[in-house]
């Protein structure tokens, strides 16, 4: 029995994708990704480096938090995505 599949004529890529090397890389304003699905079934986003950013367990979750990954890692960054802004010390002498 002999059975062929047949590769998809086209593929649907985001607007502000660029498909380059059989990678999407994805644009933002802090720096360039691509998302890679493992072999365990999880996705993971890399950098132009080859740098590890993000795990998730589906693609959506990856493409959506990769970029506030890159903002919070930037040289001008903020401090609008850290979880709590008050101090954990006390402040007298126990």
């Amino acid at each position: 029995m002999n059975s062929t599949t047949e590769a998809p004529t086209s593929v649907d890529v985001p607007a502000n994708a660029v498909v380059v090397d059989n990678y999407t890389w994805y644009a933002t304003e802090f720096g360039q990704f691509r998302v890679e699905a493992s072999r365990w079934g999880t996705y993971s986003s890399y950098d132009k480096d080859g740098t590890q950013l993000v795990t998730g367990l589906t693609e959506e979750a990856v493409l959506a938090v990769t970029p506030m990954h890159l903002e919070a890692n930037s040289p001008d960054y903020d401090g609008k995505f850290d979880g709590s802004k008050f101090s954990s010390s006390v402040g007298v002498k126990l």
